[in-house]
């Protein structure tokens, strides 16, 4: 991140934030001025914080499984239209290709994970 250069008298003092391992210096040609990099340091790879959270779903299916999976009790296609924020003709096509193959079931109360 740059932030806005500070004029001097005749000279600009710019404070550089977030960048390491390069090293500049001010070059000029004729009356233009610019600034030049002088050196490369290759930093080091920092080790994760964390672990990697595993990737969200990618598919409306998909959304709508994970969100049955973790659900307590069945949801309502108006529930899981919000939860996967989804278009309600989108959301009726992956629900019935769903319950077609088995993997989520309809009940009068909702629909579940076919476990």
């Amino acid at each position: 991140m740059i932030q806005e250069p500070q004029r001097r008298a005749r000279s600009i003092v710019l404070k550089v934030l977030a960048i390491t391992a390069v090293s500049l210096h001010l070059a000029t040609n004729g009356e233009a001025v610019a600034l030049e990099t002088t050196e490369r340091h290759l930093a080091a790879p920092t080790p994760p914080m964390m672990a990697a959270a595993p990737p969200a779903p990618s598919t409306v299916g998909q959304k709508i499984e994970a969100q049955l999976a973790v659900a307590a009790s069945p949801l309502t296609a108006a529930a899981l239209r919000k939860l996967c924020r989804v278009r309600n003709a989108t959301l009726t096509a992956a629900l019935a290709d769903l319950v077609a193959a088995g993997r989520v079931r309809k009940d009068p109360t909702g629909y579940t994970i076919s476990r």
